[in-house]
Formats: structure tokens, sequence, C-alpha cells
């Protein structure tokens, strides 16, 4: 049906059609009867409408001061030094609350009209009109607030001016055209009229088309041209990359437009509607790419104020000097440029994946290369499924049975979306889990590297039983290999499991720490990293040693900065024979007092030790 001709090819005898839709679309006795009908209707429901005023004009003064409002968060979020992601979140909130206001009106107007015409009446057609028009307005205007000189594009989310400007003017043109097109394609459609349809209807669409064509040309252009240098460096592939993409998009909606042109109607509505899906889902994406990274500048801006405001704090005891205060070591400081890094890469994936299955969703109905994928049969499987049975006597109960599932490609492209998507999440989830840890919990570097650790084999466990079920792959399948896995593990791979399960004992119950100072066996040093398997040291002249886990919970661990940090150093002091031990011992304790270095807590001793024949 949707690549079935409707109507015949755009010829000029189709202004035949023309000329009656636009009297039928501008006509006085028409829009004198809605008008009339709407005029019976407040007086008919006066009270209703009298409430609905008094709202109107509350919610109008309302958005007055929230523009107001607006202009004062953007005021918060300017400060270089803030750290509180409340301004960007309630300028959002804001940027929706003021972007819905006309759409609102708009579309309660349509919905009235609607409900007081009949379906093949103009009032019908007219109401229907105006709650499309209210969507695509409301679509517009949300973007439109976004790209303004004092929106979150350029307060909050730091994106290019000269592009932002761009946007802000040609979406605000834009109503012009868009507004009064839709409009006019909506109420043809609905009113039905087959030659309504071929002509009005048609030419509004492929005008629409050509301005959507032009205005991408145009808002995409500054955005090529602004990395020009940086396209230029990485060579001439990167260029022609960018131009292919740049032309293709651009070409979408002239491609519609021509569908319409030679009289596929119905699939060039279905196509633009899936255009408009499209281009709500790129611009929601890139907004919530811009929360989610001013939120993380904001949480790296704390790490690094709070991280700053220990080392003062800390260089400022230590030159102070003051008598018997300790000053604790700072723990190990968390790589900022790294976590940055981790979490861009992990952001940009998910924008990436998200786009692609959000693209997919939207127009697998209607491009039919799409469905030929889940009709390509790799293999077969079975798989157990609960089915609903009614025994002799009319009881119905549950029973579990097999059942035959075809492999197709598109299983294996999904399984190969989520692998994909389980690596980058394992690697680089850490870099958000490190900031979010840190800044809301206060953990400490130990609990945050096992936390992170556990997340990350989570999160392969949990991606690999995924991909695994997409591709057949079940419990039934397996546990012959499973079996066979136990009877090797119980012959040669005792020390890797072992070393398995001690990093789990390790992570959970958490004997060492990143950053702890231990000694197990003859190893001394400062654990640097906590892998499943292994245990990474740095010994004191820097080398790195890989210790198994094992050795961690079976052997001899000594931990020095396990609960304290402070340790207490032992000094041996010989004296002669014969010497007043009591007096020694009062002048060495003078001498600890008297060394500012030295704390109060634990406070200094002095004994004796007999050796053998000496003191």
């Amino acid at each position: 049906i949707l690549w079935v001709r409707s109507v015949q090819p755009f010829r000029l005898e189709a202004r035949s059609g023309f000329v009656p839709a636009v009297s039928w679309m501008v006509s006085p006795v028409n829009w004198a009867h809605a008008v009339k009908a709407l005029w019976v209707d407040v007086r008919e429901s006066l009270a209703a409408y009298i409430l609905v005023a008094l709202l109107f004009i509350i919610v109008l003064a309302g958005r007055r001061k929230m523009i107001v409002r607006l202009r004062e968060v953007d005021k918060e979020a300017g400060n270089p030094k803030g750290t509180d992601f409340r301004p960007t979140a309630e300028a959002l909130l804001l940027t929706l609350l003021i972007a819905a206001f006309w759409p609102a009106v708009i579309g309660c107007l349509g919905w009235r009209l609607r409900s007081l015409g009949g379906s093949a009446d103009f009032l019908y057609a007219i109401g229907t009109a105006l709650r499309f028009t209210s969507i695509i307005y409301l679509t517009l205007e949300i973007p439109r607030l976004v790209f303004s000189p004092e929106g979150l594009g350029r307060v909050h989310f730091g994106w290019p001016e000269g592009w932002l400007d761009d946007m802000y003017r040609i979406l605000g043109r834009s109503y012009v055209i868009v507004l009064p097109a839709v409009f006019v394609i909506a109420a043809t459609e609905r009113q039905g009229d087959e030659a309504f349809k071929a002509s009005f209807e048609r030419v509004a669409f492929i005008l629409l088309m050509l301005a959507l064509s032009t205005w991408l040309f145009i808002m995409l252009r500054p955005r090529l041209s602004a990395k020009g240098q940086e396209a230029s460096a990485e060579g001439g592939r990167a260029i022609g990359a960018r131009r292919f993409w740049y032309m293709a998009i651009v070409a979408v909606p002239l491609a519609i437009g021509f569908v319409e042109f030679l009289g596929y109607h119905y699939a060039a509505l279905q196509l633009g509607l899936r255009l408009h899906a499209t281009s709500c889902l790129v611009i929601a994406v890139f907004i919530l790419q811009g929360m989610i990274l001013r939120w993380l500048l904001l949480a790296r801006r704390r790490l690094a104020i709070e991280e700053n405001r220990k080392r003062r704090e800390a260089y400022a005891k230590r030159v102070s000097g003051e008598e018997g205060a300790g000053v604790e070591e700072p723990e190990e400081e968390l790589d900022l440029a790294k976590v940055q890094v981790q979490t861009n890469r992990l952001l940009r994936g998910f924008i990436f994946f998200a786009l692609v299955l959000g693209i997919w969703w939207i127009w697998v109905e209607v491009i039919t290369g799409f469905g030929i994928l889940r009709e390509v049969e790799l293999w077969h499987t079975t798989q157990q499924a609960s089915q609903t049975v009614t025994d002799a006597e009319g009881a119905t109960r549950l029973q579990t049975v097999d059942q035959f599932r075809a492999v197709t490609l598109a299983d294996i492209l999904l399984a190969f979306v989520i692998l994909l998507m389980t690596v980058m999440a394992a690697k680089n989830l850490p870099g958000i889990l490190q900031v979010v840890l840190l800044q809301r919990f206060g953990l400490g570097t130990g609990e945050r590297a096992a936390i992170s650790t556990i997340v990350q084999y989570t999160i392969v466990v949990i991606g690999g039983s995924a991909v695994f079920k997409i591709i057949g792959v079940g419990w039934g399948n397996v546990q012959w290999l499973v079996a066979a896995l136990g009877v090797g593990i119980g012959f040669g791979l005792q020390e890797i499991v072992a070393n398995f399960i001690s990093g789990l004992i390790i992570l959970f119950e958490r004997p060492i720490r990143v950053g702890d100072a231990v000694t197990v066996g003859d190893v001394s040093g400062i654990v640097s990293k906590i892998r499943i398997r292994a245990t990474s040291i740095t010994s004191w002249d820097r080398k790195e040693l890989i210790v198994p886990n094992k050795e961690f919970v079976t052997g001899r661990l000594v931990n020095w900065t396990h609960t304290d940090p402070i340790l207490r150093a032992e000094i041996p002091v010989g004296i002669a024979y014969g010497s007043d031990t009591e007096k020694a011992k009062k002048r060495l304790l003078e001498v600890a007092v008297r060394n500012e270095k030295v704390l109060r807590d634990p406070a200094p001793v002095s004994y004796t030790h007999l050796r053998a024949h000496e003191t």
C-alpha cells in the first residue's frame, strides 16, 4: 500500500482542483460558520469559557515571569565557578513551559472546533489541522528557544555562537512557511476530497519539502565550515565523508518531495511524518547530550575545587607548623582528565547507538529492506517456554515446553549492537561511576575502585547473557560444556579459579584497597590496581609487581594502612653498660616531645628492652 501510486503524477491539469480547494479553505461562509458555532458554544458554556479565560490570563502572566526567571537562571549558570546543576535543570523546565504556551492554546482551540463539527465538516477539518499544527509548532518552538541568545545552547551547553545565531534566525523565519503549509496539508487531508489532495495539498507539501531542504543546507553549512581546519588536518577522506553526509541529509526532503511529485501521495506523507520524527529525535538526543555533558562538567569542576581546597589546607598546615598537629596524607587523587576521556567516549557511543536504534524504529515500517533481515534465517534453536494447557477435567495449568525458534540476520545484528554497547560500557562506565560515587557518597579510592570493578563485571555478565540468549545459546545448549569445563577446572585450572574467587572475596570483603601500603610474603608496596585475577602492587622503588589474588586470601598479609594511615616508628637507641636507663628514657622522651614533627596522638613513648646481656 505504501509504494502504490495514490494519485497521478503532478501535471498542470491538476490546477483544476486547486482553485476549488483554495476557495474551500478561504471561504468566508465556512469561516463565518466556524465562528458562529464557536460563539454558540461560548454562550452555552459561558462559565467554562470564563474559567478558561482566567486561566489563560494567569498562565500568560506566569509565562512572563518565567521569561524573567530564565534570564536570572542564565546569570547563575554563567558563573565560571558554579558547581550546581539546578540552574540548568530549571532552565530546561522553564524552556519547555514557555515553549508549550501558544501551542497549547492553538491545540485547545483545535480540540474544541473538532468536537463541534462532524467527521466531514469544515469545523472538524480545521480543528484537526489546528491540533496537528500545534504539535509542529511545539517541536519548532522548543529548539528555537534552546538556540536563542539566552537559551540553553549558548549559556549552558557552550555551543558555537555563530551556528546558534543561524539556527535561531532560520527557525524563527520558518514559521511563516511551515505552519501554514502544515495547516493546509492537515486540513485538506482531513477533508478527504481527492481533487483537493491532488492539487492544493500536493503543492503545499512540495513547497514545504523544498523549504526544509533549503534550511538544512543553510543550517548545516556553518557547522561543517566551523570544523574546516580540523577536517583539512585529518585529510581528504574525512572531508569527503562530511560532504557526503551533508549532501545526503539535504537531499532527503528533496527526494520526499519528488516522491510526492510522482504521485505517491500516501508514501510521501508517511515519509514526511517520519522525517519530522527523526528531526525531533535528533534534537532531543543532542539536548540530552548537552544536559549530561553539563552535569559531568559541573561534577568534575566540583571535584577539582574540592581537591584544590584539600591541597591548600594540607599546605597551610605544613607551612604553619602547628605544634602537635598531624597532617593526614591525602588520598590518591582522581585523574579527572582520564575520567573526562572515558565519559566523553561512553556518551558519544551511547548517543550514536540511541540515534541508530531510534532511526531504525522510526523507519522500519516504511523501508522494506529492514524487514528482509528478519526473513534471512541462519539456524534454528530450541528454547523453553511456558504455555497454558487444559487437562481432561477442564483445569488449566502451566506447562514448560520446548519451542523451535529461528535465529535471523536481524538477531545477529542486534546481538552485535548489544555486544558493542556492553564492551563500551564496561570500558568507560568506571569514569562516570568514579565521579558520581566520589561526589555523592564521599567514598575513598579503594571503595570507588571496588564498586567500579564489580559494576564492570556485572555489565559484562548481563551483556553476555543477553547476547547468548538472542543468538539462541541458552542453558540447555551449554550445560554439557559447563560440565566439561568443571572437569577441566578440577584437573588443570584450579589456580586460575582460586585467583578468580579470591578476587571476588577481595572486592567484597576488602582486606586491601587501592592506595593501601601492604606486605604480602616478601613483597611490599602500594596497591595500585585490583583485578579479578591478580593485583598490581607498586614497590618502593617504583616496580610494578603482579601478585595473584590467592596470596592475599590464603597467605600472610600485612596491611599497614587498612584502618589508620598513622603508624608508630620504632627507633632503637643503644646505651653503654651501667648507664641510668630511667634518665636515658626521660631524655629520649623529651627530645621526641620537643620535635614539632612528632604527633601528640599517638603520644611518643620510651621503654627499655633487655636483649641477652645488653640493655
